[in-house]
């Protein structure tokens, strides 16, 4: 390989003229090749790659088909977005969330609380995601270290602003069997989502989170079943949890979500260690 690389420097060296300059010439790095849409109008929820690291835990990007195996994750044909997942692996998924704006919706499930969206609103590239939920009018942008999804949303005014953490939806074969969601403070929430084993992983898989936010939320609450229930945590099959605030116009919010296979505390280490900041 150095033998041609050095046979390509010394035909591009002849070829130069006594006025060519190469510092004109634009760097290219073998990132800025990497087109994340390829294959993103009928494939599987695994393949599409946006807001994440090169083999990263957190492969974190827009849902806009769920609750199925070919065809579903991230569809470039689709015009709603159900939920931003943290996990796109084969025979896994998990953690999936969605900002929103009005009444609350989330116990209704991702058909009632998901957003349109339009890809001149959109930008896809290596380790970033944004687009605008038109619904909602906030701005979302994903991007994530190896362990750790970071959100950052662009709300519009509004009197009810809401963090939705969906623990009853799921990509491929891999179904949410229980999840447990508790607060820890006004700004952190912690907890796991049991992935159901599947045919090819047989034994039930825990992805363990904790959140932070980078302000305090004013409400935490949760359902069970489709139904809104109270307390500071929620455990169960078919759970979610959700964090509401006010926002001014262009209100900036963000968010940290690490997980583990590991345990609670681990995932709370893995944002200390790769994103102890904001």
């Amino acid at each position: 390989m150095q033998k041609y690389a050095m046979i390509f420097l010394t035909v591009l060296i002849a070829c130069q003229g006594p006025s060519d300059d190469l510092s004109s010439v634009p760097i290219v790095e073998p990132v800025d090749l990497v087109e994340p849409m390829v294959d993103a109008a009928n494939s599987r929820w695994f393949f599409f790659n946006s807001a994440t690291r090169p083999f990263g835990m957190v492969n974190l990007s827009p849902d806009m088909i769920i609750n199925g195996a070919w065809n579903s994750g991230y569809r470039y044909h689709q015009d709603t977005i159900r939920c931003f997942s943290h996990i796109h692996a084969w025979q896994l998924s998990g953690v999936p969330v969605l900002p929103t704006t009005g009444t609350f919706k989330g116990h209704l499930g991702p058909d009632a609380y998901g957003s349109s969206f339009s890809h001149q609103s959109e930008e896809a590239r290596p380790g970033y995601h944004q687009v605008l939920l038109k619904d909602y009018q906030i701005d979302a942008e994903l991007t994530s270290t190896t362990r750790v999804g970071f959100h950052r949303y662009t709300y519009p005014e509004s009197s009810e602003s809401h963090i939705t953490i969906d623990l009853t939806t799921h990509l491929g074969p891999c179904d949410t069997r229980s999840g447990f969601i508790r607060k820890v403070s006004d700004t952190e929430l912690a907890g796991y989502a049991l992935m159901a084993g599947t045919r090819r992983r047989p034994k039930d898989t825990y992805v363990y989170f904790a959140i932070e936010f980078d302000q305090p939320f004013e409400h935490f609450g949760c359902w069970q079943n489709g139904a809104l229930v109270g307390g500071d945590q929620i455990e169960g099959s078919r759970v979610g949890g959700y964090v509401s605030f006010a926002t001014a116009r262009e209100e900036e919010r963000l968010m940290k979500v690490a997980i583990s296979y590991v345990s609670e505390d681990q995932a709370r280490l893995n944002m200390a260690t790769e994103l102890h900041h904001w």
